[in-house]
């Protein structure tokens, strides 16, 4: 149990902050540049995740593979190909490939890809 004078033995000893405030600064001192994880909602399936690069959750990006796949192996036989001639030949809808590319899926292979 907390006496009355708990915080004014951290007084006399020169802070200022209380038991609690003290510790959450040391960490940041101790640790500025810890990484933070974040818990997000996949905007697909509504599930809690851990966001690392991707923006959807790990089962998503399981069942969003074979569309990338079907993607890659255009771009490869059609190097210079547009987002909408990707999206009509593959059947993969446009905002699947926005967001492969956002989350940088394509990046090795975005040199066949003309965005406008």
């Amino acid at each position: 149990m907390r006496g009355k004078g708990t915080n004014n033995w951290y007084r006399q000893k020169g802070n200022d902050a209380s038991p609690v405030a003290k510790s959450t600064q040391s960490e940041q001192v101790f640790a500025p540049n810890k990484r933070r994880l974040s818990a997000e909602n996949c905007p697909r399936c509504g599930k809690v995740f851990t966001r690392s690069s991707a923006s959807v959750c790990p089962a998503c990006e399981k069942k969003d593979a074979p569309k990338v796949e079907k993607v890659i192996s255009f771009i490869h036989s059609n190097p210079p190909s547009t987002l909408v001639e990707i999206a009509v030949a593959t059947g993969v809808p446009m905002k699947y490939l926005l967001r492969f590319l956002e989350d940088g899926i394509l990046m090795e292979h975005n040199e066949g890809i003309f965005t406008e």
